[in-house]
C-alpha cells in the first residue's frame, strides 16, 4: 500500500492509518481468540476506546490476568495499568530496583527525549540515571527496561536508547510536567499553547488524569483555555466535576464560536470536543 502511495500524486498527499473501523475492531478482536459476543458485551464508550490499536492490544493483555482492567478502562487507564504490572514484573527488591526506580528514570529519560527533538539519547549523556553503570552502560535500571521492551537501542546505533512506543514517552513526560505545572501553571500552559494540538493531545489527557486533585489543575485550565480552548477541553474531560464551571463555560463558549469556523477541520474537531 505504501508502494501505490509513493507513485501518487503528491498534491493529494499520503492518507495516514486511521483507528480500527467496527468490522476491523471485530476482526481484530477474533483474531485475538476472544469470542464475539465478549466484545458486543462491552460498553459503547470503551469499544471505542479499542479502536485504537495500542488500546486493544494492552486492554486484551490486561484483561489475560486477574483483576488487570481497570474500573473505568479509558486509554489512560488502560496504560496507566499495562505499565505498573510490566514493571512491578521487572522490580527486583533483592536488587533494590523497584517500581518508583524505573518511573523515575522513564520521566527523566522522556524529558531528555522530547527536548532533543530526536527521539533518542545518546548512552554517554545518562550518566546522571539511577544505577548508571559506566563499566557496563546504561546500567542495570535502564538494560532490565530495555530487556521488558520498554526502551529499545535504536537499529544500527547500539550507543543510542528510545522508548519502544511513542505513546508511552508521552505518558512518562506528562507525569514529568505535571511536577512543573504544581509549581508554576500558568507558565505550563503557555509552554503548552505553544506545541501543535498533535503533540501535546496524549500528555495533556494524562495531566488531566493527575492534575484532577491538585490545587493546581484550575489556574493551569483556565490560562490554558484562554489560549487554546481545544487543549484545556482535554485536560477538563478527564475529570470534569473536579473543574470549576466558570472554566467549563469558558471552553465551552469558545468551542462553540469554533464550530462556523471556516475550516471543517476545526469545526469537526470542536463538535467533538463538545
Amino acid at each position: 500500500e505504501r508502494r501505490q502511495t509513493d507513485q501518487a500524486d503528491p498534491i493529494a498527499g499520503i492518507r495516514l492509518p486511521d483507528k480500527f473501523t467496527e468490522d476491523e475492531l471485530e476482526a481484530a478482536w477474533l483474531r485475538a481468540g476472544q469470542a464475539r459476543q465478549g466484545l458486543s458485551a462491552l460498553p459503547v464508550e470503551v469499544q471505542e476506546e479499542l479502536r485504537h490499536p495500542f488500546t486493544l492490544r494492552v486492554f486484551l493483555e490486561l484483561r489475560s490476568q486477574e483483576g488487570g482492567i481497570p474500573p473505568i478502562p479509558t486509554k489512560a487507564s488502560l496504560l496507566e495499568c499495562w505499565l505498573n504490572r510490566r514493571l512491578d514484573a521487572e522490580s527486583s527488591p533483592g536488587d533494590r530496583v523497584t517500581r518508583s526506580l524505573f518511573q523515575k528514570a522513564l520521566r527523566t529519560l522522556a524529558g531528555r527525549a522530547t527536548d532533543a527533538n530526536s527521539g533518542s539519547i545518546c548512552v554517554d549523556e545518562l550518566s546522571d540515571m539511577p544505577r548508571f553503570d559506566p563499566a557496563h552502560p546504561p546500567g542495570p535500571v535502564l538494560q532490565r527496561l530495555i530487556e521488558a521492551n520498554i526502551l529499545e537501542t535504536v537499529p544500527g546505533q547500539s550507543d543510542r536508547i528510545r522508548f519502544a512506543i511513542e505513546a508511552v514517552q508521552d505518558f512518562y513526560r506528562a507525569d514529568a510536567d505535571v511536577v512543573d505545572i504544581k509549581a508554576v501553571p500558568a507558565a505550563m500552559a503557555e509552554a503548552y499553547s505553544r506545541l501543535t494540538f498533535t503533540t501535546a493531545y496524549t500528555r495533556l489527557e494524562r495531566i488531566g488524569h493527575q492534575l484532577a486533585g491538585e490545587a493546581a489543575r484550575d489556574e493551569f485550565a483556565r490560562r490554558l483555555a484562554e489560549l487554546d480552548a481545544r487543549m484545556a477541553a482535554v485536560v477538563v474531560r478527564t475529570a470534569v466535576d473536579r473543574f470549576s464551571p466558570d472554566i467549563r463555560k469558558m471552553i465551552a463558549d469558545e468551542l462553540g464560536r469554533q464550530i462556523s469556523a471556516q475550516h471543517r477541520v476545526r469545526a469537526a474537531m470542536a463538535i467533538t470536543l463538545l
